[in-house]
């Protein structure tokens, strides 16, 4: 008796842990040229999947497209180079708690440069606003991506996301 109560106690706690989950956006760009073969597309969802997993446990991830007429209603046409205060207000009356908004440059194929910025959108302010650099010799490649952003994903396992 005294193990099934505890089993429903555990899967009362993972439930509402769960529920409790902000609603944030997480949206990367691709701030290098599109080569010929795509190389920078996919790298740029690359660094999309790597930021992703490192906070998947803690946050509801919410689709950007969604979000698109709302940004462009407060001339919001890149995100990398909007200012915090414009991103809150064009969020302010959405469910958005968080928004994650990175961006990644590759300079003449020689090195990566990778810039990410938590917004907490209720308290209108920066968890985390960094930029990294990595060198990848004479071209950049999906480790030179992952050296760079081991320090991001650093900070953000650190990040703690309140509903």
């Amino acid at each position: 008796m005294k193990t099934i109560i505890l089993a429903m106690l555990l899967i009362v706690s993972i439930s509402s842990s769960a529920i409790a989950s902000p609603d944030t956006l997480v949206i990367t760009l691709n701030k290098s040229s599109l080569d010929s073969d795509g190389k920078y597309v996919e790298d740029s969802l690359y660094v999309d999947s790597l930021i992703k997993e490192s906070i998947k446990n803690k946050i509801n991830i919410l689709s950007p497209e969604s979000y698109t007429k709302r940004f462009s209603d407060y001339h919001i046409t890149d995100l990398s180079v909007a200012e915090r205060n414009d991103i809150v207000l064009a969020l302010r009356d959405s469910s958005v708690k968080y928004v994650i908004v990175s961006s990644l440059h590759e300079v003449f194929s020689q090195y990566v440069e990778i810039h990410c910025r938590v917004i907490d959108v209720k308290n209108n302010k920066y968890l985390l606003n960094r930029s990294d650099r990595e060198m990848g010799g004479a071209w950049a490649s999906r480790n030179t991506i992952r050296k760079a952003i081991v320090p991001i994903k650093t900070e953000m396992d650190n990040l703690i996301f309140e509903d």
